[in-house]
C-alpha cells in the first residue's frame, strides 16, 4: 500500500459569529496516500473547501478549531509557526484554487509567475529557473515554447490558465496537491483534458491529490476514491466504482440521481429541502430532515461510519437494509419529447449571419490585413426557434455560442445576415421598437451573482423590467410577487439582497426577472454552471415546467452536454463559429455524423 502523505485526524472546526461557534466541520477523519486522487464531492456549504484551507492554514481568524490535527507526513500543521507555514505552503502542499483569472498575477507573464515560486522556495536561478518553468509549461501541454512562456493571463483561455495554475503548483514537486473546483465552468473538451492531466501528473510525480468539486461525474472519471461530505460530515468514503455503482448512502444516493444523464432524456431528481445549519445537527443524522428514509432513530441518534459490503464506509443506520439498495437505483420516468409543431412560423429566425469583432486600431494593424480585417466570430450560421421548442448550442468556449445570444437580444450588431422576430428584422427596429422587443425576448445570464444589482433588494430586482415597461409600482410589486411564488420563494425573500441568498436561489431570481414580462423566448446562457447537482436539478425542473405552463421557446448555451440532453428538442453544435452538425436531439445524441460531435460526446463525463 501506498505510504499516506496526508492525514486528517478528528478534525472539528467551526467559525465564531457574534457570540457563537457555527460548527462546519465534525470529526473529519480520512487520509490521502501517494500517487492517489482522492475526490471530495457534496453540495454547497458541506465543508468541502474550509477542509482544503485548514491543511494549509488559510482559515479565517474566526476560525475555532476545537480538535484534531492534519498531519503532513506525520507533523501537524495546524501547530506550525508563521515562518515553518510558510515553508510548506507551496513547497509541500501546493494549492490550486477555483478561479485561475483571480488567483494569477494580472502584470506578470506566466513563465515568471512559474519561475518566481520555484526561485522563492528552492533558490533556483538563472537558466536553469527558466528552463524548468519552461518545462513545466510543456508538460501540461501549453506548447508554444518562449512564445507561451511571455504571455500574460489575458492573453490565454479559460482552460489555459487553469494548466498555468497547475504548473505553477507542480512545479514547487509538492507532496499534495488540493484542487479546488479546478474544471468549473471549463467545456467539456478543456474538462477532459484538465481531468486526464491530474490523473497523470499523479501517477508520474506520485503525489497525493485532493479533488473537491460539486461534479459527481468529474470525480467519477478522475478519483481512485470519493468521499461524500455533507453538513461538515462524512457520510461515505470508498473506491470510486463502489460509491459510484453501489452507494450505500441515501445522501449519495441523492446526489447520483440528481445527476442529467447522458445516455437518456430523464428528469434528474432534486434533494428537497436544503442542508441544515443547526449547530446541534451533530447530534443526530445531519441528513435526517431531507432524507426519504428517514426512521425515529434518525431523528436522535447519530449514526456512525461502519464498514459495508460494497467495501465503502458509510455513516447511516440501515445500511445493511435492501430498502437502500432499491433507492439507490431509483431514477426518473423518461421524458417524452412533444412533438412540436412547425407549421406556424417560428418565432425567431437567423438567417446567414456573420459577426466580426473589430480590433483596436495600433500600429501592427497598419501593417497586418488579418488584424484590418478583425476576428470573425460567427459564420453563415441559419436556424429556427419555434414557440414551445428549446434549442441548444453548444461547443468549446470561443465557438461564438454567446455572441450568437448577444445577437439576438441586439447588443451587437452584425456584419451581414439578420435575425427576425414575428417576421421583423430586428435591424430596421426604432429605439421604441427594440425595447418593447426585449420584453419579448429575455435572457438568463451565467452568473446570477454578477447580474443582480446588490443594492436591490429582491422583489425590487424582479419588478424592475415591468417599471421600466411603464407599469405602476404596486402593480409591478404584485406582479413579481406572484413570479417569485412560482419559482418557489415566498414573501420572506422579497426584501433580502443578492448576497443574503445561496447560488441556487439567485438563479431563480434571475429566472423569476426574465419570466415576470411573460417573454415569447428566453435565452439560457449556462443557467446551471457552478450549481451543485442537486441545485441544478431543481433549477431544471423549474425551467422545464415553467416552458410547459408558457409555451416560452428557449435558446439554451451549454458546455454541459448532459444538461442539454435534458431539456432540449434540437441541437446545433459550433466550432470556430461555424455549424458542425445539427438536427433533433436524440439523433444527434445516438448517431453523430460529424468527428467533432464525436469528440464532444466522448469527452462529457459521465457515471
Amino acid at each position: 500500500m501506498a505510504e499516506t502523505v496526508l492525514e486528517f485526524k478528528n478534525l472539528t472546526l467551526g467559525f465564531k459569529v457574534g457570540s457563537q461557534i457555527i460548527p462546519v466541520l465534525n470529526s473529519l477523519t480520512f487520509d490521502v496516500r501517494a500517487g492517489e486522487v482522492l475526490g471530495i464531492v457534496g453540495e454547497s456549504g458541506s465543508g468541502k473547501s474550509t477542509a482544503l484551507f485548514a491543511a494549509v492554514n488559510y482559515l479565517s481568524e474566526n476560525a475555532r478549531i476545537s480538535q484534531g490535527e492534519i498531519l503532513l507526513h506525520g507533523q501537524n500543521t495546524l501547530a506550525l509557526s508563521r515562518t515553518e507555514l510558510d515553508k510548506v505552503r507551496g513547497r509541500r502542499i501546493a494549492m490550486v484554487f477555483q478561479d485561475p483569472t483571480s488567483a494569477l498575477n494580472p502584470s506578470m507573464s506566466v513563465g515568471a509567475q512559474i519561475a518566481e515560486g520555484v526561485a522563492h522556495h528552492t533558490g533556483l536561478s538563472g537558466d536553469a529557473l527558466h528552463e524548468l518553468a519552461l518545462d513545466w509549461l510543456q508538460r501540461v501541454h501549453l506548447d508554444g515554447g518562449e512564445a507561451t512562456f511571455a504571455k500574460f493571463p489575458h492573453e490565454l483561455s479559460g482552460g489555459q490558465r487553469q494548466r498555468v495554475m497547475i504548473a505553477l503548483a507542480m512545479a514547487m514537486d509538492p507532496d499534495v496537491l488540493l484542487m479546488d473546483e479546478p474544471t468549473t465552468a471549463l467545456d467539456v473538451m478543456v474538462q477532459a483534458r484538465i481531468l486526464e492531466l491530474v490523473k497523470e501528473l499523479s501517477r508520474s510525480a506520485n503525489i497525493a491529490v485532493i479533488l473537491v468539486t460539486h461534479d459527481l461525474a468529474a470525480a467519477a472519471v478522475a478519483a481512485d476514491r470519493i468521499l461524500v461530505l455533507y453538513a461538515g460530515e462524512i457520510m461515505e468514503i470508498g473506491r470510486s466504482e463502489a460509491v459510484i455503482q453501489h452507494p450505500t448512502n441515501p445522501y449519495t444516493m441523492g446526489l447520483i440521481a440528481a445527476l442529467p444523464q447522458l445516455k437518456i432524456r430523464a428528469n434528474p431528481r432534486a434533494i428537497p429541502g436544503s442542508i441544515s445549519r443547526s449547530p446541534d445537527r451533530f447530534s443526530a443524522c445531519v441528513f435526517a430532515e431531507r432524507c426519504e428514509d428517514v426512521q425515529d432513530i434518525c431523528k436522535t441518534t447519530r449514526p456512525a461510519l461502519i464498514g459495508t459490503e460494497g467495501a465503502s464506509l458509510s455513516r447511516c443506520h440501515f445500511t445493511d437494509h435492501k430498502s437502500l439498495t432499491v433507492q439507490s437505483e431509483k431514477s426518473a420516468e423518461k421524458v417524452v419529447l412533444s412533438s412540436l409543431s412547425t407549421e406556424a412560423p417560428p418565432i425567431l429566425e437567423c438567417k446567414d449571419l456573420n459577426v466580426v469583432y473589430k480590433r483596436p486600431f495600433s500600429l501592427s494593424a497598419m501593417f497586418s490585413r488579418q488584424e484590418r480585417k478583425g476576428f470573425h466570430a460567427v459564420h453563415d450560421m441559419s436556424f429556427d426557434l419555434y414557440s414551445g421548442q428549446t434549442l441548444a448550442i453548444v461547443g468549446e468556449s470561443g465557438s461564438g455560442k454567446t455572441t450568437i445570444a448577444h445577437t439576438a437580444l441586439g447588443l451587437i450588431q452584425p456584419a451581414s445576415g439578420q435575425f427576425r422576430f414575428n417576421g421583423k428584422d430586428l435591424a430596421s427596429l426604432s429605439a421604441a421598437e427594440l425595447r418593447a422587443y426585449r420584453q419579448q425576448v429575455q435572457i438568463v445570464f451565467q452568473h446570477p451573482a454578477s447580474s443582480l444589482n446588490p443594492r436591490k433588494t429582491i422583489l425590487d430586482l424582479v419588478s424592475r423590467p415591468l417599471r421600466l415597461a411603464g407599469m405602476e409600482i404596486d402593480a409591478a410589486h404584485k406582479t413579481a410577487s406572484n413570479m417569485l411564488n412560482e419559482v418557489g420563494l415566498d414573501a420572506s425573500y422579497h426584501t433580502r439582497f443578492p448576497s443574503e441568498l445561496s447560488g441556487g436561489e439567485m438563479q431563480r431570481v434571475a429566472i423569476a426577472r426574465a419570466f415576470v414580462t411573460k417573454p415569447k423566448v428566453l435565452i439560457l446562457d449556462e443557467p446551471t454552471t457552478s450549481l451543485d447537482v442537486s441545485v441544478q436539478a431543481s433549477v431544471l425542473q423549474l425551467l422545464a415546467r415553467l416552458q410547459s405552463e408558457r409555451n416560452c421557446a428557449f435558446l439554451l448555451i451549454s458546455h454541459d452536454l448532459s444538461v442539454v440532453r435534458q431539456l432540449a428538442d434540437d441541437i446545433i453544435v459550433m466550432r470556430n463559429g461555424k455549424i458542425c452538425e445539427s438536427g433533433p436531439i436524440d439523433q444527434i445524441y445516438n448517431a453523430p455524423q460529424h468527428s467533432y460531435t464525436r469528440d464532444l460526446l466522448s469527452a462529457a463525463p459521465s457515471i
